[in-house]
């Protein structure tokens, strides 16, 4: 059963593409305007041909360089945005809390060129509870099989835990607080420790994820 993105909710289709610029595509032209411009300085003696070649990788990387601080900045609003808003809806105060996205299972999906599902805030105190803008859950610590890494430069983490059909479901969660990525990559790691340190509870599940069924 495919996931859609409701209009109705905070993080619909108009703030994803407001948040999701093209980043990575931007990096591939960076990439490749680069290796022109050095082809271009090794294989030429010409001045005006490497100054121009020089001027093109300086101005790539300024343009690349802004375009990241633009969307970090907009992150940040965006979290800042959402946190009173969900405090609202779920009367509850999220001020130590982590704005994270999240998305059913271990492979990335496309949720209107965005890789997460929802966008929310994730608390831990003696279990896991997630507040966010299409969906709310809990999971205590005897629920959660494993909390891994993606891997040492990938800012996501994986939680499996135990699905309401009684078998291993994953969780991809991933640090929307900032889009700096070394922010990121060190929220990841603090997060992924504090789950796996969570205690062992006396009760189950009070409402466990919504999405599962089926998916």
């Amino acid at each position: 059963m495919a996931l859609e993105v409701s209009e109705k909710c905070i993080y619909n289709r108009k703030a994803r593409e407001r948040l999701c610029m093209p980043t990575a595509e931007f990096s591939i032209l960076y990439l490749i305007v680069e290796i022109i411009a050095l082809m271009i300085i090794l294989s030429t003696s010409g001045r005006l041909m490497v100054f121009l070649a020089t001027t093109g990788i300086g101005l790539t990387a300024f343009l690349f360089s802004s375009m990241r601080r633009h969307r970090a900045r907009l992150t940040r609003e965006f979290a800042h945005f959402l946190q009173p808003q969900l405090e609202d809806r779920y009367g509850v105060s999220l001020a130590a809390a982590s704005c994270v996205g999240i998305a059913p299972g271990r492979v990335s999906g496309q949720y209107l060129g965005d890789r997460i599902w929802d966008v929310g805030y994730l608390q831990l105190t003696d279990r896991l509870t997630y507040y966010g803008d299409q969906c709310s859950f809990c999971l205590d610590r005897s629920e959660i099989k494993a909390v891994r890494s993606c891997g040492r430069l990938h800012p996501n983490i994986e939680v499996e835990f135990i699905g309401p059909s009684g078998r291993s479901e994953w969780l991809m969660v991933e640090y929307r607080g900032s889009a700096d990525r070394m922010e990121q990559l060190l929220e990841a790691q603090r997060l992924r420790a504090k789950i796996a340190l969570l205690p062992e509870p006396a009760g189950q599940s009070s409402f466990p994820l919504p999405f599962l069924a089926g998916v």
